[in-house]
């Protein structure tokens, strides 16, 4: 943009001349660097360098706000004449900060959208095994890209979900957190990962995976299999027949044919749900105090179930027996 011009000297206006002169004499000296900027950007499209505080690309309402370069290859975007968005000669972006972190791959990213548009998409694509990373790291230094080794209780990351709650703001309804366990070293920091969901006593951890590799049900509700992980099947012909039933976890209905007091009878449950390592789980759901269940054989596909009558009688009736796989491992 060039400063309007004022009214040019005419010799018929003998009057005016001198004034007339003197005023444009006065705007020569402001438009000609005007004139040279112009000339940058009207060409090949280059532009000066320009800094934060004054971008090369601005605007004249605002001229502490545009993009500016930063060195070789580096780009950068100022808001009210601080850098605060930066994209490097290798395409990592920053975004509040101009320091890369350690171990990860790009920037500090916050966004936001609408629709179908409220998503964050991560994708690698190369001839390798390596998947994408989303890196969070945590450093107990005050200071931007300086590294405090962190302590044993501090939470390295975690993810947060939340729901509108209808009254102006979002509500934490479940997270995943990582946390340091024992004494952090270098090349060295251990850390479990703990699941958490909102109860009636607000967001609580419910489940833990620990450093020594072990499982822990933290919450009060139980461990085990969900709606939908089951199945049911019922025995034909008696209670020697076979069943085939290919989930982790379920019910079987045995044939009512008579057993005799004291007597046991052995069936086999086919399920590919099975392994040659794993812990089948039985129980007798009804009739109660009457039967004893229990496993006498495990293959790969296939368990070997025994029921026993434990009563004085014989027992002419169906029995309901419940099961559950537990997957094991020899190394």
């Amino acid at each position: 943009m060039v400063t309007t011009p004022p009214a040019a000297p005419n010799r018929t206006d003998p009057v005016n001349f001198r004034t007339r002169m003197d005023a444009f004499l006065a705007w020569l000296v402001i438009a000609v660097p005007e004139f040279n900027t112009l000339a940058l950007a009207t060409g090949p499209g280059l532009f000066l360098n320009g800094t934060a505080a004054a971008p090369s690309i601005s605007f004249a309402s605002d001229t502490d706000t545009g993009w500016f370069r930063v060195t070789t290859n580096v780009i950068a975007l100022a808001t009210q004449g601080i850098e605060a968005l930066r994209v490097s000669s290798i395409g990592n972006v920053f975004i509040g900060t101009t320091t890369a972190v350690v171990g990860a791959g790009a920037a500090r990213v916050t966004a936001s959208g609408t629709g179908a548009d409220g998503s964050i998409s991560v994708a690698r694509f190369s001839a390798d095994i390596t998947p994408p990373f989303l890196h969070l790291s945590k450093s107990r230094s005050p200071a931007d890209g300086a590294y405090n080794i962190v302590l044993a209780g501090d939470d390295l990351g975690g993810i947060s979900f939340r729901g509108a709650d209808g009254a102006g703001t979002t509500v934490q309804g479940a997270a995943i957190l990582a946390e340091v366990e024992g004494t952090p070293a270098a090349a060295d920091i251990r850390a479990s990962l703990q699941f958490m969901v909102r109860g009636s006593a607000g967001v609580t951890e419910t489940f833990r995976l620990a450093t020594d590799e072990t499982a822990l049900a933290k919450g009060t509700g139980g461990l085990g299999y969900g709606v939908g992980a089951g199945g049911s099947v019922t025995q034909i012909t008696s209670k020697a027949t076979g069943v085939t039933l290919n989930t982790p976890t379920g019910l079987i209905t045995t044939q009512a044919a008579s057993l005799a007091a004291g007597a046991a009878v052995i069936f086999t449950l086919t399920d590919s749900k099975i392994g040659i390592n794993d812990t089948l789980n039985v129980s007798v759901r009804s009739p109660v105090d009457k039967y004893r269940v229990n496993v006498v054989g495990i293959t790969a596909g296939t368990a070997r179930i025994e029921l026993i009558n434990s009563t004085a009688g014989a027992l002419l009736e169906a029995v309901l027996i419940n099961f559950a796989v537990l997957k094991g491992a020899v190394t």
